[in-house]
């Protein structure tokens, strides 16, 4: 699960990198890697790897996610006789 998270992270930074890359310095963009392409179509990508990044991020897993029927303990004085869902 952590593995997870990490892989989602790294997306997120990876998207935010390249968007941020495409708007603060276009013309490098524009020059050099890519001539043909508008840096909107650089940020449409980048948003979509970050959406996803952020999925994988809040994703939650069966583990972490709060039982339905959580046990409470039954007691007769100070011991425990059994639990029973709340």
């Amino acid at each position: 699960m952590k593995s997870k998270k990490m892989i989602g992270y790294v997306l997120i930074i990876i998207g935010l990198a390249i968007a941020v890359v495409s708007l603060v310095f276009p013309e490098i963009l524009d020059e050099e890697i890519l001539p043909e392409l508008d840096t909107l179509w650089i940020i449409i990508p980048s948003l979509i790897v970050i959406a996803i990044g952020f999925l994988i991020v809040k994703n939650k897993s069966p583990t972490t996610r709060k039982q339905r029927g959580e046990e409470v303990p039954i007691y007769k004085g100070n011991e425990i006789i059994g639990y029973r869902k709340k």
